[in-house]
């Protein structure tokens, strides 16, 4: 108990002056605080547990250190230190004196490094002296460099150069902040865009609130223009086929405080536009009269492959639920939809004009291509017929659509659904139309849970009311 209890009243004397010189001193570190006083006490006990004075602790000290005992005399230094506390000279022996242990494996390395770093810390802690406290935070500096964890070794290692500047230290905190500092890591190209960027990345999150653009330089653009979010800074306004010199100039500051150390000189080619396809939107209503075509837009192609399915009507609900309904729609979801929910009601090419880089929009002839156009729920998806590589999973151009001349509208009140129909040429509403709920079984499904009412609410005009009301019109 007597040993437990000195244990805690020295962590609790610890605590007490950390909190009030942390505030005098410029450099502090949360992880080194809780360090120092774990290692501390633990020392504390280890000098309670074998009872010596000072003289015997550094005959022991001497003793070890002409044998080459490196751990034995580190043990030592430890306890002299602990034993008078206040003494940062001491702190700063001890430090040495660890660095001198050669671990064996990789538990003893790490157990070191703590050691190493908490008695350095203690000893900037606990010193006046300016040249103490660099060489103290040029050990933790290192320690953290050790570790590859670059920012604080950074930050440690360039409060050490404020209070002592040697060539050896600047070589190597210059070196360092070459390669782990705030510095330019790569840069990306949006090119499958209409009007391309081109991205530059940085290594920590920029500088707030500032004008970046006299920091980059665009050869052959007088006035480029540049926006800035978190680490990346972005030239706005290429062109595709074009290669661009641009220059991040030195002093590009981030929010840490540290600047860009050298300029960034980049070669950036913007190259054409991938083939695409694309709808102009999720949704569209294909009137039985009148338009019959669905807008595609394609990029950079001749041909696109297009594929048209038809939703069986006892099959609308299910999708809706799935969650394919008004969505992007993958090359095996769309088979598996034509196979198991659906019918293949169109497989072929469209023909489009090409120029490069731009879009173009042409319509698809949806009654030309499917003969027999009932009405119901489809779902059409376009792929440029030149594209390759494109993978299994990922999405295609999809466009959901319903063929009718009744339009419905469902609005969820307090005291349940209301249902409104339209017909789609006049825009007038039709009377005694006949509706039915095909989801009437599954007791009041309006009153169920949120996620299921918006997944039947977001169904595309009320999927389980629209059988009904198609086969009554055709």
């Amino acid at each position: 108990m007597r040993h437990s209890f000195l244990g805690f009243a020295a962590l609790a004397f610890l605590l007490v002056p950390f909190a009030a010189s942390s505030q005098e001193k410029a450099y502090s570190r949360a992880d080194l605080n809780a360090g120092a006083a774990r290692m501390e006490s633990q020392l504390q006990k280890e000098l309670v547990s074998r009872p010596r004075s000072l003289a015997e602790l550094r005959k022991e000290a001497d003793a070890a250190r002409t044998a080459n005992d490196a751990r034995a005399h580190a043990q030592r230094l430890g306890e002299i230190a602990v034993h008078t506390k206040k003494d940062a000279g001491l702190w700063l022996r001890y430090a040495r004196a660890l660095g001198e242990i050669r671990p064996q494996n990789t538990a003893e390395r790490n157990i070191v490094r703590d050691r190493t770093a908490a008695a350095a810390y203690l000893a900037y802690r606990r010193t006046t002296n300016r040249a103490q406290e660099a060489e103290a935070l040029e050990i933790v500096g290192r320690i953290y460099a050790d570790r590859e964890l670059w920012r604080p070794a950074l930050d440690t290692l360039k409060f050490a150069l404020d209070r002592r500047d040697t060539a050896e230290l600047k070589s190597f905190y210059e070196n360092l902040r070459d390669t782990h500092g705030f510095r330019v890591l790569d840069y990306s190209v949006d090119a499958d865009v209409a009007s391309p960027r081109a991205c530059i990345q940085f290594s920590e999150p920029l500088a707030s609130k500032l004008d970046f653009a006299p920091f980059i330089s665009v050869q052959g653009v007088d006035k480029p223009s540049v926006t800035a979010n978190e680490q990346q800074i972005c030239v706005e306004g290429l062109r595709h086929g074009e290669t661009y010199a641009v220059t991040a100039r030195r002093g590009v500051p981030a929010k840490n405080g540290e600047v860009l150390a050298n300029a960034a000189e980049l070669q950036i080619y913007v190259r054409d536009r991938k083939a695409e396809a694309r709808f102009t939107g999720r949704a569209y209503v294909l009137p039985r009269t009148g338009q019959r075509g669905i807008p595609v837009i394609s990029v950079n192609t001749k041909k696109l492959n297009v594929q048209i399915v038809r939703i069986g009507e006892r099959s609308l609900i299910p999708s809706a639920l799935d969650g394919q309904f008004r969505q992007a729609l993958s090359r095996y979801e769309i088979e598996q939809l034509s196979q198991n929910q659906g019918a293949l009601a169109f497989k072929g090419e469209l023909d489009v004009t090409s120029e490069l880089n731009k879009e173009v929009t042409t319509a698809f002839p949806v009654d030309e291509a499917i003969k027999d156009l009932r009405a119901g729920v489809y779902v059409m998806t376009a792929t440029p017929a030149d594209a390759t590589g494109r993978p299994e999973y990922s999405n295609l151009a999809t466009q959901w659509f319903v063929v009718s001349d009744l339009g419905l509208t469902a609005i969820t009140a307090d005291d349940g659904l209301h249902v409104f129909v339209r017909d789609l040429g006049t825009a007038k509403a039709v009377a005694d139309a006949e509706l039915k709920a095909a989801c009437q079984e599954q007791r009041s499904p309006w009153r169920r849970s949120r996620p299921m009412r918006r997944a039947l609410r977001n169904s595309m005009q009320v999927l389980c009311a629209a059988p009904a009301v198609l086969r009554q019109r055709y």
